[in-house]
C-alpha cells in the first residue's frame, strides 16, 4: 500500500490493517534476539518479551493510525470502490513533456 506520498489517490483501510512485512511478534523476536538470548531465566526472558511486543504493537497501530485516511468496514468495501472509482474516473493529470530524447548508444 503506496500512500499518498508515492501518488496515490486515496488512502483507506479496514480496521484490521498490519501494515509491514510481519507482525510485532516476528519484528521482537529478530530485532532483540541478543537480547533475550542474554537472559537465562526463562520467565524473565518471556516478561521481557511480553513487554517489548507490547511496545511494538503500539508503534505499528500509531502507524497505521497516521497512514489511513479512513477506516472502512469491510462489508462496505464493494460501495466505496464504485463510488470511489466514479469520483475518479474524469480526474485527469497532465504529465510534463519530455525534456530529453533517449539517446541510440
Amino acid at each position: 500500500m503506496p500512500g499518498t506520498t508515492l501518488g496515490g489517490d486515496l488512502d483507506v483501510a479496514w480496521p484490521t490493517v498490519q501494515r509491514g512485512l510481519m507482525g510485532a511478534e516476528g519484528a521482537v523476536s529478530f530485532i532483540y534476539k541478543r537480547e533475550f538470548q542474554a537472559i537465562e531465566d526463562e520467565a524473565a526472558k518471556q516478561e521481557k518479551q511480553a513487554q517489548r511486543v507490547a511496545e511494538m504493537q503500539q508503534k505499528f497501530e500509531s502507524l497505521e493510525r497516521e497512514w489511513a485516511q479512513e477506516f472502512i468496514d469491510p462489508r462496505d468495501t464493494r460501495p466505496f470502490l464504485i463510488k470511489a472509482i466514479n469520483t475518479l474516473k474524469k480526474r485527469h493529470e497532465g504529465r510534463p513533456e519530455r525534456k530529453h530524447e533517449n539517446i541510440r548508444l
